[in-house]
């Protein structure tokens, strides 16, 4: 991924994130912030666990190439189908991950925002989430590699929602985060050491 990150980005060497693509961008993502996890909800229902922990994903991309570069939504899940320890990096299929892929598969260059629902507050990685999962480590190295390549700003928004608790009227209770990419990312500082 980093061999194709890198010659796919300076391919599009114009291409630069302006704070006014930055700002239409968030705003794009907030009046369709509904649509968007909605669409991460369904996303789920395809996810694919042998431990139940069912996560979607909905990404909000730009590709240069697109007439005014318009916004294009990627969506994605999960796939765990087998206990396997040893999957690490390029080879854990987490719903961000292969969102981002099918996002930089199809020439996108920068994600502003982008968002998960799971079914589970917590998969037994170290967490600093109460409420909502967190992306794990892997995902988070991926967002760092990201943003030193230019396709993740610090300001771009991660929201993750989950409906694992019943209110006591029995409706379904829905948790939501949302935050800086990059002040999740210092959060998470200890990834580092």
């Amino acid at each position: 991924m980093a061999d194709y990150l890198q010659s796919h980005h300076s391919e599009q060497e114009g291409f630069k994130v302006t704070p006014e693509i930055m700002n239409s961008a968030l705003e794009y993502y907030r009046a369709n912030h509904k649509y968007i996890m909605e669409a991460a909800l369904r996303e789920r229902e395809e996810a694919v666990s042998h431990r139940g922990c069912k996560v979607g994903s909905c990404v909000i991309a730009i590709n240069p190439k697109f007439f005014k570069r318009d916004y294009a939504i990627y969506t994605d899940h999960n796939v765990t189908p087998a206990p396997n320890l040893n999957r690490r990096g390029k080879d854990k299929r987490c719903a961000e991950r292969n969102a981002l892929e099918r996002a930089t598969d199809d020439g996108c260059e920068f994600f502003p925002a982008m968002a998960t629902v799971s079914n589970f507050v917590d998969t037994g990685d170290p967490s600093k989430g109460h409420d909502v999962l967190h992306p794990c480590k892997d995902c988070r190295d991926l967002w760092r590699e990201f943003l030193a390549k230019g396709f993740l700003s610090r300001e771009s928004i991660f929201c993750s929602g989950n409906d694992v608790d019943n209110g006591e009227d029995g409706k379904t209770l829905w948790r939501i985060e949302e935050m800086a990419v990059g002040e999740l990312l210092d959060l998470y500082h200890d990834d580092l050491e």
